[in-house]
């Protein structure tokens, strides 16, 4: 398998290389990706940040406060991120007396157990927002911009990342 994914990488960059070549212009959703294909291609790349349109949500009232990790969970690396959530970051929070839901597409068929309340998917994702304080990203694998991030500050919900959640972003938005 290392084989036909190395063969696989180096068949990739060559269309990046023979496409970006022949484009008019550039442009990448991922902050850090403009610089990357910059640097590959000595071009300049435009930075075209995600669109979204949701809008600010009032948190929700009321005792425990609520974290909470929205995703597609037939993408593995939310899998992934749903597996670290569940092992490392609920404990904490729960610790710090936070409650811990999980929400989006296909999130019925995760294990939730007794520490985290699976919500399942939702007809909008203002909804989703109306019932947390604070939204998670324990993003470890996936590419470009992480829209729920983005999503989530739209909505005025703070967000705790991992630093691979983040990237993407202008230095300036990570803090």
């Amino acid at each position: 398998s290392r084989l036909t994914a190395r063969a696989q990488q180096i068949a990739t960059l060559r269309a990046e290389r023979h496409w970006s070549n022949r484009a008019v212009a550039l442009s990448t959703a991922g902050y850090s990706d403009r610089a990357a294909l910059a640097d590959k291609t000595g071009r300049e790349v435009a930075w075209l940040p995600t669109p979204t349109t949701v809008p600010e949500v009032p948190s929700p009232e009321g005792s425990p406060p609520v974290a909470g990790f929205l995703a597609n969970f037939r993408y593995w690396p939310n899998l992934d991120a749903y597996e670290l959530l569940k092992q490392n970051w609920e404990p904490a929070l729960r610790k710090l007396g936070w409650k811990t839901v999980v929400a989006g597409l296909h999130s019925e068929q995760l294990e939730g157990g007794d520490e985290i309340e699976i919500v399942g998917a939702l007809p909008r994702v203002e909804d989703f927002y109306a019932q947390v304080h604070v939204t998670l990203a324990p993003i470890r694998l996936g590419g470009g911009i992480k829209v729920k991030v983005l999503e989530a500050l739209m909505a005025g919900r703070p967000v705790l990342a991992t630093p691979y959640a983040v990237q993407g972003f202008p230095p300036k938005l990570v803090t």
